[in-house]
């Protein structure tokens, strides 16, 4: 909430275009139901954008209930020279996950 905050303090022209369209609803019914506030896409795509920026959780750690293999997206070459189009993991090892972007 706090990073939301701060995004919409940086950028007026962002803050008054969600401002417009959470007055505009408030206009036309006196409560916010959940329907309605999940109606609002401008707020929705703020939240994303703000999350996609400032995830709440920067990595996950997994353990492999099996043994595995994770295909990469994008080959990459070895410090053999070898190219490698996946990576094999072996139950009860850790995985973890980057999520920042």
């Amino acid at each position: 909430m706090t990073r939301a905050l701060h995004v919409l303090a940086e950028h007026q022209a962002v803050q008054q275009r969600l401002r417009e369209e959470v007055q505009g609803v408030c206009k036309e019914h006196e409560e916010m139901s959940w329907d309605t506030l999940t109606s609002l896409s401008f707020l929705d795509a703020v939240v994303k954008e703000v999350v996609r920026l400032y995830p709440p959780v920067y990595f996950w750690v997994r353990t492999a209930r099996a043994d595995s293999t994770l295909p990469l997206l994008f080959p990459v070459t070895g410090t053999d020279g070898r190219v490698i189009h996946e990576v094999p993991v072996r139950k009860n090892q850790n995985v973890i996950l980057g999520l920042g972007g």
